[in-house]
């Protein structure tokens, strides 16, 4: 990623928008200095650590519980990345919890293996996997415990990366029913403490390593978000391992800096960071922080019923995001069954297409050309036919031809449906398909937005 502004910040000129917004509502104390709603087409990721949800003392009563539930209604997201839930017993109970999404309705579900999670919409979106990421803490992502042998005895009990395990970060990979395109989110609470920031080192190594190997297998869509209480302000670990590699890129707020109430302080604890793919799809390249004051309310009256930690969203238009890759796989016309086409998108917009046809006396004839794909078009300005060689031990490399038979273009129209339009110079004119997938790749998920 380019443009980078310190440890992991990105600077863009779409930031103007989102000062535009702070500027035009800062006038008002009582007016929110963040957009509401998300604009037609967009969908929001939200995190709050809702301090010690379960376990606070003295606990939350009963009217601030639906006040809070409430408060999460009301900023409208469709994911929620949470931290500080906590449970009792075994299985984990969570009463508090259990209360907030009953009174958020049926429509609300949450998925929390630890004290990090999610709380989401299954009206927007629908859950496709969840995963609490113990394997952070051992190598490839972690060389902790091998460089600290004795690291009960120096730091205790709690003193290693993501608490030992009752810390971890919680991942999940979401699909927006609107649009069908699928993202992941990472729910993180790094370290706390001043002493520990050489822990939260080796978290955001961990987070980060988890990233990249997510984007090297090429397996799900470049659109991952790393969201959390990072206990920690930009500067300091995690923030500079996290940017490494400019894997991962830190989004600005536009309102505030600010995401401590009273007993945080004023100081930018919680935060967003994205992938290149995920940076793109940001409305206004910016994140909100919601602050007391956005609701007329005192620091000490928001920190009492919900949190000593203020929300902080971004925005996101999922429309027209695909993964390329996932086009590739055997495709056919439902007219024309016996015949068909095979398509691989590779490395940089590079595709093949292998076309299984017939010439005009009933023949097999296989056509092969390199085109490029653009956005949702694929094109191939020569596709070839083979000739002259012989089957078996005869075969001669020598003996192959190699002419061109004419040209094509491809429009995915979605995950499953293409027109094809080609031109031949060998006699056969002109012409157009309708395309319907047959196979895919395993473990490629077509995230079209079409």
């Amino acid at each position: 990623m380019t443009s980078q502004v310190g440890a992991g910040f990105r600077a863009d000129p779409r930031l103007c928008a989102g000062i535009l917004l702070f500027a035009l509502f800062s006038g008002s104390v009582s007016a929110q200095s963040f957009p509401v709603e998300p604009a037609a087409g967009h969908l929001r990721i939200l995190s709050w650590n809702i301090e010690l949800l379960g376990n606070r003392n003295p606990p939350r009563s009963d009217a601030q519980l639906l006040a809070l539930a409430d408060r999460l209604l009301g900023f409208n997201a469709a994911v929620i990345a949470v931290q500080e839930i906590t449970s009792t017993g075994n299985p984990p109970r969570r009463p508090a919890l259990d209360a907030v999404l009953e009174r958020m309705g049926a429509d609300w579900q949450a998925v929390i293996t630890g004290i990090n999670g999610f709380i989401y919409d299954t009206t927007r979106v629908e859950l496709l996997s969840a995963q609490a990421l113990a394997q952070l803490q051992s190598p490839p992502y972690s060389s902790f415990y091998t460089d600290f042998p004795n690291w009960q005895q120096d730091f205790g009990n709690s003193g290693a990366p993501f608490s030992n395990g009752s810390n971890l970060s919680e991942t999940a990979v979401f699909r927006e029913l609107s649009s069908a395109v699928s993202f992941r989110v990472i729910s993180n609470h790094f370290h706390f403490g001043q002493t520990f920031g050489f822990i939260r080192a080796y978290e955001g190594e961990a987070v980060r390593i988890y990233v990249e190997e997510l984007l090297s297998e090429k397996a799900e869509a470049d659109l991952i978000f790393v969201v959390g209480d990072f206990n920690a302000q930009p500067g300091s670990s995690p923030h500079p391992e996290l940017a490494v590699n400019d894997t991962l890129s830190r989004v600005p707020k536009a309102n505030s800096n600010n995401t401590g109430i009273l007993n945080a302080g004023e100081v930018d604890l919680d935060h967003v960071y994205v992938t290149e793919g995920a940076w793109d799809a940001i409305d206004g390249a910016s994140a909100f922080v919601i602050r007391p004051e956005d609701y007329d309310e005192t620091p000490e009256a928001f920190e009492a019923t919900y949190s000593d930690h203020a929300p902080v969203f971004v925005d996101v238009s999922l429309q027209g995001v695909a993964v390329a890759s996932a086009y590739s796989g055997s495709w056919y016309d439902l007219s024309h069954e016996g015949e068909g086409w095979l398509i691989e998108i590779l490395e940089n917009g590079v595709a093949v297409v292998y076309w299984f046809t017939y010439d005009a006396e009933g023949r097999q004839m296989w056509l092969v050309g390199t085109g490029t794909l653009v956005g949702d078009t694929l094109t191939v300005d020569e596709l070839f036919v083979t000739g002259g060689a012989v089957f078996g031990d005869g075969f001669d490399p020598a003996d192959v031809t190699r002419e061109v038979w004419g040209s094509l273009v491809i429009v995915f129209s979605g995950c499953d449906t293409a027109t094809l339009s080609y031109t031949s110079i060998s006699g056969f004119g002109a012409g157009d398909f309708e395309l319907a997938r047959i196979t895919t790749l395993a473990e490629l998920a077509c995230l079209t937005g079409h």
